[in-house]
């Protein structure tokens, strides 16, 4: 799992999206005073919501 701040996520948003779409990375986003995210695939939430 790749981590990267928001600032680099803006910077490379198309490579993030591909990553996730092509490559079904998922990639954790920090921001200062917030709770990181990770942006995943539509496909992979939904098979996790299944299985949850």
């Amino acid at each position: 799992m790749k981590s990267m701040s928001y600032p680099e996520s803006r910077a490379r948003y198309a490579e993030v999206l591909d990553a996730v779409t092509n490559d079904r990375e998922e990639i954790v986003i920090t921001r200062a005073g917030h709770e990181p995210v990770v942006i995943v695939s539509l496909a992979d939430d939904e098979s996790l919501k299944e299985t949850a």
